[in-house]
């Protein structure tokens, strides 16, 4: 059902380097794909259980992922792997190993300045907190980004090169135009302090003028992968971090891959169903070459999402069984699709499902120690000199290599309306976006706003309000969350509550200033069109 010009381009990939490699080093190669915005119930194995769904009724398929369903059973399911919300801070969190709420809590616009501040006063990660990418660059790794960033543009110290990437591609917003790279009303849901006038997209030396409207945009990040892949000396460990625009709107994907979805009668479930099975097939991609340059079999590959799916219009993602979705502290917004893949992984773990505590954080830490680096490396001296907060993730290095079947991890601070503690989620205050979906969602009726119910009011029909009281879930137990347990157990609802209390003392939230139009000047006069850093900073 793959349109037969991508087959044939993979295949042609495939035969040119089909002759043997073998990775002569010994570390690990390190792989993340991250896909945004990616429901719950949009993929296949999340769709098996007869409790929840019965698709075989259906006469057209609701989802097709037939490459990450395979990848998932084969290897490790993890099944309480947690995020942030929304996309930004989860970013922000996987790059630096910090708590969102210890790093960035806003989807802050990335042309956001506050001159105040040279240390934080922009959208993002801080310019001297050390990312991933640079600590397993110092252990020998080749570093590659592609796709979304967003966390942070505003100064060079924020873009990939500033946080140890040898090569980029890809753009700096929350979203842009799939076909134009433009940063549309329809990417971002709004008119921008430039008045949605530029191009995002660039390399590691600045604006990406060649490739720009050449082609669509996963197929662009996707040959990319394949290039950086190809081209890898395997005698050097490679990290890799893939950052799929996947499932995020615009919905946008070529005539092709709507073909297997003609018969579903929404057109936005439509549309995301197709770029969910486009998703599945750069996936497959990526897996095959890295077999065929003789990688895999010593790689970790780490796909996750970055938040749980959008269920506002036109988001039009699904997160059943799951209650809620993006911006909010339910399950359906911040339980997020993940798994583990790869040579690296134990045969004694694969097809196997653990459901082991996992946030977002801990994959900073757990990926410099699987790449060599010791306790005291995974410290971040460069940040301590600005008195930023510490990096928070744990080690879990054990936990993926087989070592422990046990997570280190029972608490998870999720935000500063939220933790989670052993069995327990306390949630406060208003939430968005609260609803229980059905399994065929978003459908022709029922309640579906049109604009993202992000900051909600208590007579929204998505809205639900846990109030200082607070409501309180056994997540184990009740992971749809329809039994709130706050008035019969008091005790914990006041333990968790003076917990969150206290953690939230240490929440970073510097002030990041304003929409500034230094970074459209910028991109007129300096990048000719695109976006880019916008501020000269003087190293320090």
């Amino acid at each position: 059902m793959t349109p037969m010009y991508l087959l044939a381009i993979t295949a042609f990939q495939l035969f040119a380097f089909k002759f043997a490699f073998t990775s002569a080093t010994s570390k690990p190669n390190l792989v993340i794909l991250m896909v945004d915005d990616f429901g719950y119930a949009n993929i296949g194995y999340h769709r098996r259980d007869p409790e929840y769904f019965n698709d075989e009724s259906l006469d057209h398929p609701e989802v097709l992922t037939p490459n990450l369903d395979n990848l998932a059973d084969n290897y490790v399911k993890l099944e309480r792997f947690y995020s942030y919300k929304m996309c930004g801070p989860s970013r922000c969190s996987l790059q630096t190993g910090r708590l969102p709420t210890h790093v960035s809590t806003d989807n802050t616009e990335p042309e956001s300045y506050n001159p105040r501040n040279k240390e934080s006063g922009y959208a993002g990660i801080p310019r001297h907190m050390t990312g991933v990418a640079e600590k397993l660059k110092g252990l020998g790794y080749r570093t590659h980004a592609i796709g979304k960033w967003d966390v942070g543009m505003a100064t060079k110290d924020h873009t990939p090169a500033g946080k140890g990437y040898e090569t980029f591609l890809g753009y700096y917003h929350h979203a842009n135009d799939f076909w134009t790279q433009a940063v549309t009303i329809p990417s971002i849901g709004h008119v921008n302090i430039c008045k949605n006038k530029f191009i995002d997209l660039s390399n590691i030396n600045g604006p990406e003028r060649r490739l720009q409207g050449s082609s669509y945009e996963e197929e662009l990040f996707l040959q990319e992968a394949l290039g950086i892949i190809y081209s890898h000396n395997v005698s050097q460990p490679l990290f890799l971090f893939h950052s799929f625009h996947l499932v995020h709107t615009p919905l946008q994907v070529p005539k092709a891959w709507i073909t297997p979805f003609l018969k579903v009668n929404n057109n936005n479930r439509r549309l995301y169903a197709s770029m969910v099975y486009y998703l599945d097939f750069a996936t497959a991609s990526i897996v095959s070459a890295l077999k065929a340059k003789g990688l895999w079999d010593n790689t970790f590959l780490l796909f996750i999402s970055d938040n749980g799916g959008p269920i506002y219009n036109p988001g039009s993602a699904n997160n059943y069984p799951l209650r809620g979705g993006k911006y909010n502290d339910f399950e359906g917004g911040v339980r997020v699709n993940a798994f583990l893949a790869g040579g690296a992984v134990p045969e004694s773990m694969r097809g196997t499902t653990l459901n082991e505590y996992i946030h977002i954080s801990d994959i900073y830490t757990t990926f410099i120690s699987l790449g060599g680096g010791d306790s005291n490396y995974i410290i971040d001296t460069k940040s301590q000199k600005y008195n930023l907060p510490p990096v928070d993730g744990l080690n879990l290095g054990d936990l993926f290599t087989g070592k422990s079947s046990k997570s280190p991890r029972t608490e998870i601070h999720l935000s500063e309306n939220a933790i989670i503690s052993n069995n327990y989620k306390l949630i406060i205050g208003l939430q968005p976006n609260a609803i229980w979906q059905g399994s065929i969602y978003p459908n022709n009726t029922g309640t579906q706003p049109s604009l993202p119910d992000s900051t909600p009011t208590e007579e929204s029909a998505m809205s639900y309000d846990c109030g200082d009281a607070g409501c309180l879930f056994d997540i184990i137990e009740d992971p749809t969350e329809h039994n709130d347990l706050a008035a019969s157990k008091p005790d914990i609802v006041a333990t968790l509550k003076q917990r969150l209390i206290d953690l939230n003392k240490s929440t970073f939230r510097p002030n990041r200033g304003e929409p500034s139009t230094l970074a459209c000047k910028a991109a007129l006069k300096l990048y000719k069109g695109y976006y880019g850093p916008f501020i000269e900073v003087d190293d320090d």
